[in-house]
């Protein structure tokens, strides 16, 4: 509530409503070589909508107000299609994504 105390507290960097998506997954800034356009950047997923999305590190030093969209997918048995409970990094900074069904998924370029 916007009557609420907040002394001490420290705000979410990153909100969005329902509408959009249900429960944050973090993630990872990616630091690796396969997809340039999200070097740098904090990429994550939602646990029940099917998207990937990437905050610049430069919105994440105070609240952000947009993120932007990536029309990325996973791939091992198909695309992300939700339940997305994990994120990861292998040793070369690639991400990997784990769902609730135990699948391992590596996140690449369309």
């Amino acid at each position: 509530a916007d009557n609420c105390d907040k002394t001490g507290l420290t705000q979410p960097r990153y909100s969005h409503g329902h509408d959009t998506g249900v429960s944050i997954t973090g993630g990872f800034v990616y630091h690796g070589q396969q997809i340039q356009v999200l070097r740098g950047r904090y990429v994550f997923c939602d646990f029940l909508v099917p998207w990937i999305r990437a905050l610049t590190t430069e919105t994440m030093a105070g609240p952000v107000t947009r993120e932007q969209g990536w029309p990325g997918r996973a791939t091992a048995i198909g695309s992300h299609d939700g339940l997305c409970s994990t994120m990861g990094q292998d040793p070369d900074g690639e991400l990997w994504i784990g769902d609730f069904r135990g699948r391992l998924l590596r996140v690449v370029a369309k």
